[in-house]
């Protein structure tokens, strides 16, 4: 595509997880902004020229996600996404931008197909992301 579209494709985003993906989209297409989708693999992408990410919690520990930019690890993000994932990450990160400006109600509603995530499922997931926004970086 980027052959094909040079002055439409200028930037990959790899939501992948993988970090062999990551680096090879790195190393090989040093030409394109490289974003990160996976908050765990950004702190090391950002060393090797990632461009940045495009990522949900992003939006509920901005602060938390500041070091990764310039490539120093954060346990802290990599302890929420391991509390994200077996949500639906979507409800699950829009329920957290709730929690996080006290409006939960308004945060947490989804469109067709997607389902918000049920009370006890919201108050579960809270309570593990306030209690590894407690935890001092190591």
């Amino acid at each position: 595509l980027k052959t094909a579209f040079p002055k439409q494709v200028t930037g990959v985003k790899d939501s992948s997880g993988d970090w062999s993906n990551a680096e090879m989209l790195l190393s090989r297409h040093g030409d394109l902004h490289i974003l990160i989708g996976d908050e765990r693999l950004l702190a090391r992408a950002m060393n090797l020229g990632a461009s940045g990410a495009i990522t949900g919690l992003a939006n509920v520990a901005p602060d938390l996600m500041l070091p990764l930019i310039d490539g120093i690890e954060e346990p802290r993000i990599n302890a929420m996404v391991e509390v994200v994932l077996p949500y639906a990450v979507t409800a699950a990160v829009k329920a957290l931008v709730g929690h996080r400006r006290n409006d939960a109600v308004a945060w947490s509603r989804m469109r067709a197909p997607l389902k918000s995530l049920g009370k006890a499922e919201c108050l579960k997931l809270f309570s593990a992301v306030d209690a590894i926004r407690g935890r001092r970086a190591a």
